[in-house]
């Protein structure tokens, strides 16, 4: 599960950076008049969907790390590497 979590953690920050890149296009296109203002809402939106869903998965993250420190019969949250 925590393997799990920190790879799903990877991917959603992957996938924000691209969305980062797809606000900025459309920001530029929306100024150069080559696209609308709801391309770019549409955008953040997505966005911003991406990094609720990152904070779900590190809460993911929280949860096997403290089942794992219990396992080993450490407190909860001693750090992992």
């Amino acid at each position: 599960n925590l393997f799990r979590a920190r790879r799903e953690v990877e991917l959603i920050d992957q996938n924000i950076a691209l969305m980062e890149r797809f606000v900025e296009i459309a920001r530029t296109r929306y100024v150069a008049g080559a696209a609308t203002q709801s391309d770019v809402l549409r955008a953040e939106v997505e966005r911003d969907g991406l990094r609720a869903q990152r904070e779900a998965f590190a809460r993911d993250v929280e949860i096997a790390e403290s089942a794992v420190n219990v396992l080993l019969d450490r407190p909860v949250d001693a750090p992992l590497g």
